[in-house]
């Protein structure tokens, strides 16, 4: 997943790092790790939604970590999986 921090691009990966897109340098390590999916960008708020779903509000600077974003994103992640059309 791509992100635009601070006017650089930057990649969230599965694995919990972020690499900046042009130089390859691994920015953060140590976010969540995903094993069947990818992280989801909605509202500049990052979701990793795989058995305990966390969601992280994305960094002013490319080098700063995500700030956890929610307490808890259970019913966030439950809303994010539903037919729009249900609603």
């Amino acid at each position: 997943m791509v992100a635009k921090v601070d006017g650089h691009d930057i990649l969230y990966t599965c694995k919990g790092s972020a690499v900046d897109a042009v130089s390859s340098k691994k920015l953060i390590k140590g976010l969540v790790a995903l094993e069947y999916n990818s992280p989801a960008l909605v509202d500049g708020v990052l979701y990793y939604l795989q058995g305990n779903p966390q969601a992280y509000a994305l960094p002013t600077k490319p080098e700063d970590k995500a700030t956890p974003a929610l307490d808890s994103c259970e019913n966030q992640g439950e809303s994010l999986l539903q037919d729009p059309s249900s609603s």
